[in-house]
């Protein structure tokens, strides 16, 4: 479930995505030498490694000429009533037809994930526990129990468990079965940080899922690499790989499917910070789900809007979007998504300082969730209640609302709630330009402070919250609070605990004395960073240490240094290596090389970058790259 803020965003999960973390940093390692381009789609000048273009290549080359046509005949059935469950006017009939043919053949899993995935609106609860209380979907020593109850309980109380004991069962299943289960091991191990050991997963699994059911089967992966290679921000493949899978939908004619592509592709120009052209694609999907009558197409599309306009602060926009969710939402009697939107719009008007508005959607929906009492929106809902109060300061009810959200989730104590949540205010403090809510936030903190205490073994939460306390005092410019945070901080890492913490603090430490013009300690902090990024483990890390020694060094006039450090940005190079920063160190590169007397390296550094941009890259980079060449 994604969130904006502290507030959860409605349920945007397809079969596909499956619970899928939406979170991706814009920093890594940039694109390597072995990058080419490929003029055979809309993306001709965007360049494409050669480890996806074979790939690519053989999708090109196969046509559709499935071995199995009844697979093939599963397949269009159930891309029918995954449309058909979503349109209101046929939701019923699209049901009955659905556990008919689940009733026909039990394990097949296509079944089995329509009925999981859209309980939530098709509300036959009764009929879906009956099935899986049949013994070959409630036997958790085959493939088939195994996948089932991964499917049942993947995100709650599963840490993906249950798909890895069926892939040890695996020789039971069919190709079908296999190839779902590819899927959902491949989004296991993205949502674990291994985006791209999952597309690798998926591509080397592609001959034999084309062979069996041609491209019917192969548009579904090909949709899941463009998403993994994009959370790895591995996105000009991602552009590629996507595009593939538009292509084979255009052949084939599934125009529910076609809509997911579309709305992966805007993703994907979300995360090149291309955002005119994400928000033009999400017009175009949200009008042509209400041509096709699809009302979770709507939503999702508004859902994303809504979430690109957050990011922009266009709070016009964003209101629009989280008010058209809303209507949709309450049109297609969503009872899963009708109280998160007025979440939504709740914390809309309370950004905008309508408090009272505020109240009033956030009354509307806990009507919604005690109604229908869905277990997720149970669980989560007080919790979002608490951020009103907290940021009001009636912290009884926060604390009320806090306790209620631990006890249904079975959280560990109310203080690591309440902590989580306000560590959350301070960091949309920092992004949102509202100190004022950071400030409310970090002085409950220091109350609940002595309260605090890890709940997993990989945390440190006291380093964690001295550290989101130094960033945000060193950004206001009170330093003294800011070094008191960071003595926290250090004592904290110190004492152990929590994975990467202590390349936080150094990072924390550099930005910090970068602040108050000490660039000597700086460098001290960002060269430690460097030493601590793992670049096979943590290459953003050691990405981002890269560059913010290697900025540094510019500003200090070290241009030679400074080319140096921005250099190994360019040997990563799996699937075209990383957008974000290639771009930019690419800049960076080049003004070194200028700053040195290199001025054709220079030149040629800039037209290279220029050369990776599309007409949707921002404007402002643009104008930057072509600044520098003009010097």
């Amino acid at each position: 479930m994604s969130s904006r803020g502290c507030y959860h965003r409605v349920e945007v999960k397809h079969l596909t995505t499956l619970l899928s973390a939406g979170v991706l940093t814009v920093l890594g390692a940039g694109c390597g030498s072995d990058s080419m381009s490929d003029g055979t789609d809309r993306f001709a000048g965007v360049p494409v490694s050669r480890e996806l273009k074979q790939h690519l290549d053989r999708s090109r080359n196969f046509g559709d000429q499935p071995s199995n046509h009844f697979l093939t005949q599963q397949l269009d059935l159930y891309e029918s009533l995954t449309a058909g469950i979503q349109n209101t006017a046929t939701r019923q009939a699209a049901g009955d037809t659905l556990y008919a043919a689940w009733r026909a053949d039990p394990e097949n899993f296509l079944w089995i994930d329509l009925a999981a995935g859209y309980n939530y609106i098709l509300r036959r609860k009764t009929d879906r526990n009956a099935m899986y209380a049949l013994p070959a979907l409630a036997d958790t020593s085959t493939a088939v129990g195994s996948f089932v109850k991964g499917r049942r309980f993947y995100g709650y109380g599963s840490r993906g468990e249950h798909f890895h004991r069926a892939d040890s069962l695996a020789t039971e299943l069919n190709i079908l079965q296999k190839t779902w289960l590819e899927r959902r091991l491949a989004t296991v191990e993205s949502d674990n940080g291994d985006h791209l050991n999952a597309v690798r997963r998926l591509l080397s699994w592609l001959p034999q899922a084309r062979e069996a059911g041609g491209q019917r089967l192969a548009v579904h992966l090909w949709r899941d690499v463009a998403r993994f290679l994009s959370r790895a921000d591995r996105v000009d493949d991602a552009l590629h790989a996507v595009e593939r899978a538009e292509q084979i939908d255009v052949d084939i004619g599934y125009h529910n499917l076609e809509i997911h592509c579309r709305l992966t592709r805007a993703d994907i120009y979300e995360v090149r910070s291309e955002f005119n052209a994400a928000i033009d694609l999400y017009d175009e999907v949200i009008e042509q789900s209400q041509q096709l009558g699809s009302s979770w197409h709507m939503i999702n599309s508004l859902n994303k809007a809504a979430s690109l306009f957050g990011e922009l602060g266009d709070m016009e926009g964003l209101l629009s979007c989280d008010s058209r969710n809303l209507q949709q939402a309450l049109a297609a009697n969503d009872s899963l998504n009708v109280p998160r939107s007025m979440m939504n719009v709740a914390n809309d008007y309370r950004q905008a300082g309508e408090l009272d508005s505020c109240l009033v959607y956030q009354t509307r929906a806990r009507h919604w969730v005690e109604a229908y009492r869905d277990k997720r929106n149970m669980a989560v809902f007080p919790r979002l209640e608490a951020e009103y109060y907290l940021q009001i300061g009636d912290y009884a009810a926060g604390d009320s609302l806090l306790a209620l959200a631990s006890d249904r989730s079975r959280g560990s104590g109310t203080a690591v709630d309440e902590a989580e949540l306000l560590l959350a205010l301070v960091r949309k403090g920092l992004e949102s330009d509202q100190p004022s809510v950071a400030y409310r936030a970090l002085s409950r903190l220091d109350v609940i402070r002595p309260a605090l205490h890890d709940t997993r073994p990989d945390q440190n939460f006291l380093a964690e919250l001295a550290i989101a306390s130094t960033d945000f005092y060193g950004r206001q410019g009170e330093f003294h609070r800011a070094f008191r945070s960071l003595e926290r901080a250090e004592e904290a890492v110190s004492a152990g605990g929590g994975e990467g913490k202590l390349w936080d603090f150094h990072r924390c430490k550099g930005e910090l004395a970068l602040r108050r013009g000490d660039d000597i300690s700086a460098s001290r902090s960002f060269k430690l960073c460097l030493d601590l990024a793992d670049p096979v483990r943590w290459p953003a890390r050691a990405a981002q240490a890269r560059s913010q020694l290697g900025r540094l060094l510019l500003k200090q006039g070290l241009h030679t240094r400074a080319a140096e450090l921005f250099a190994p940005v360019s040997k990563d190079s799996s699937f075209g290596g990383r957008f974000h920063t290639r771009l930019s160190s690419l800049l960076y590169q080049g003004m070194a090389f200028a700053g040195s007397g290199q001025y054709e390296t220079a030149t040629s550094t800039y037209r290279r970058a220029l050369d990776l941009c599309t007409p949707h890259t921002p404007a402002n980079l643009v104008a930057h790259l072509n600044l520098e060449l003009s010097r």
